[in-house]
């Protein structure tokens, strides 16, 4: 093996092991935010207990309405960015298996019969390099759509709290 060869086996290795590696931090992230948000939620529901929604007036029931909607936004972004993906998003799924589509159990588990998964296998294993590149390329997608979906959750999340703050302390300064 070259030195050049064997330098890019190491790059791809590498690479791929960050990109695995951040992938399960990023949804270890979105895990810890979810049960602390849910956990917030219900700590401080009893906070706004005596802001009924319908004994809220109109400025009020908007707040509620706001802090409501970018709290169940946020959540939702949240389990979006944990739930699996077998695919980047957008990709188009093609009828044959090319290292792209064999980087999951899911698409592997999809393999009509033994003899496709076993062709599938088979051209990915003539050059294994590219399939590696085709995994993180992969990787890279999948780990992209999670940051999104984490950074948009947080921003929601941030809102929200910061609306229901504010909507506690308009409320204590009447009560």
């Amino acid at each position: 093996m070259s030195a050049v060869a064997e330098g890019r086996r190491v790059i791809i290795e590498q690479l791929s092991g960050t990109l695995r590696e951040e992938m399960g931090r990023a949804d270890i992230k979105a895990s810890i935010l979810l049960s602390g948000s849910v956990a917030v939620l219900l700590l401080g529901a009893g906070r706004l207990d005596g802001l009924r929604p319908s004994a809220a007036g109109g400025p009020a029931l908007a707040a509620l309405l706001v802090v409501g909607l970018l709290w169940v936004t946020g959540i939702a972004l949240l389990i979006a960015a944990v739930l699996p993906r077998t695919r980047p998003s957008g990709r188009v799924r093609r009828a044959v298996l090319t290292p792209g589509d064999a980087l999951f159990s899911a698409a592997l588990a999809g393999a009509t019969a033994r003899q496709q998964l076993s062709r599938a296998v088979d051209r990915a294993g003539l050059d294994p390099a590219e399939w590696q590149l085709w995994e993180i390329s992969s990787l890279g997608h999948i780990l992209a759509v999670k940051y999104r979906c984490l950074r948009a959750a947080v921003s929601c999340l941030a809102l929200s709290g910061a609306a229901a703050v504010a909507l506690m302390v308009v409320h204590a300064g009447r009560g």
